[in-house]
C-alpha cells in the first residue's frame, strides 16, 4: 500500500487475515478469486498495462530514487540537528 496506488500505478488486492500468528488469510478461497480477476484484468487490457507501467516507472523515479531518499534523509537530519 506504500508503494502502489490502487487503479493508478497497480491494482491491489485486500487480504484480510487472522490478527495474530501465523496471520493466514480469513478467506483464502475469496482472495484467491479477487487476485486472479485482479490478474486477469491486467493480463487482458494492453491500455491499462501500459497506463499502470508506466504510471508506477514515474512514482518510483520520483517518490523512490537514491536522490529523492537522499533529500529526505538530509532533510530529516536538518530538522532533527534544528532541535
Amino acid at each position: 500500500r506504500e508503494i502502489v496506488v490502487h487503479e493508478q500505478t497497480g491494482l491491489l488486492v485486500p487480504l484480510k487475515r487472522q490478527e495474530a500468528p501465523p496471520y493466514e488469510a480469513l478467506d483464502p478461497d475469496g482472495f484467491a478469486t479477487e487476485l486472479a480477476e485482479a490478474l486477469n484484468r491486467v493480463a487482458g487490457d494492453a491500455d491499462l498495462r501500459r497506463r499502470l507501467g508506466q504510471a508506477g516507472r514515474h512514482r518510483a523515479s520520483q517518490e523512490f530514487s537514491w536522490s529523492q531518499i537522499a533529500q529526505r534523509v538530509g532533510a530529516l537530519y536538518r530538522r532533527l540537528a534544528v532541535k
